[in-house]
């Protein structure tokens, strides 16, 4: 299915997994629609993509799934799904 149109999965609290963006300065500027994917990061604080660290603050939910950063989106749905 086309991910422009696909939603971004629905990370249930219990998973122990949050939106996120990489640490690296990697977010536009105040008042700018943001060009980065989201991230989905564990309990930890550590991108599922690939380990690295992660900000959680102010990480809006993504509602499609072109919106969050692929490998992170592939990892979740590898192991996190049925």
């Amino acid at each position: 299915m086309n991910e422009k149109k696909q939603f971004a999965p629905v990370l249930e609290e219990s998973s122990g997994l949050h939106w996120a963006r990489r640490k690296v300065r990697d977010h536009a500027p105040v008042g700018s629609a943001s060009t980065t994917p989201r991230h989905i990061a564990t309990s930890d604080g550590r991108l599922l993509c690939d380990g690295g660290p992660s900000v959680k603050r102010g990480i809006a939910e993504p509602v499609l799934a072109s919106e969050v950063h692929a490998t992170c989106l592939h990892v979740y749905r590898r192991d996190h799904t049925k």
